[in-house]
């Protein structure tokens, strides 16, 4: 039976009204611990209740079977009838889109809770309609300018020529189809060298 964490729970905005209410187990050892203060320094919003709530139970994989390997291997991903299994080598995901309802087993790793965050808003997001854009977001006269790009080509560098409240990031930007077929962008958890703005824009 494992405990989860009564103090641990993390609210974290997604983007477009969508709220994860992250409940940790309850840390054992000095990683454990280490990772969520790590955790909560980078993406506690304090954003208020949302109607699209998310649940995601975090639990973590045992120090004696974590790989001794730091090379992190390519994300599979199976669909099941009401569910999306996902698994690499240091997580392994249940995600139930429908009761929007996550359970993850994962190495307490900064980058490795921030990889699964990555997949599992990028499948709800799916389901609405949205995708996960690799680009920095500037709103700029009431519209947004998306620029894409790879790693180390500049959006940052974009980015850091705008006040921080007009980035949406400087990482990924959601992008949603309205049903009167215009486009919107949101600001995500998801930032790059410039940290993160802890402001919801769109």
């Amino acid at each position: 039976m494992v405990d989860f964490c009564s103090l641990s729970h993390l609210k974290l905005s997604a983007g477009n009204g969508v709220l994860y209410s992250v409940i940790f187990q309850n840390p054992t050892n000095f990683q454990e611990r280490t990772f969520l203060k790590k955790v909560f320094r980078k993406y506690n919003t304090n954003t208020v209740n949302s109607k699209k709530s998310i649940i995601l139970k975090v639990k973590f994989i045992p120090l004696n079977l974590n790989s001794h390997s730091d090379k992190t291997s390519k994300v599979n991903i199976h669909f099941h009838n009401g569910f999306i299994e996902t698994k690499r080598n240091d997580f392994s995901g249940h995600i139930k889109i429908k009761n929007k309802v996550v359970q993850v087993l994962l190495k307490p790793n900064i980058y490795t809770f921030d990889s699964f965050l990555r997949v599992v808003s990028s499948c709800f997001a799916v389901s609405e309609f949205s995708f996960y854009l690799h680009s920095t977001g500037i709103i700029h006269n009431e519209k947004v300018y998306l620029f894409s790009g790879k790693s180390g080509s500049g959006k940052s560098t974009i980015a850091g020529k705008f006040p921080v409240n007009d980035i949406l990031s400087d990482e990924l930007v959601l992008v949603k189809c309205l049903p009167d077929s215009n486009i919107s962008a949101y600001s995500t958890p998801f930032w790059g060298e410039l940290g993160s703005n802890r402001t919801d824009l769109s």
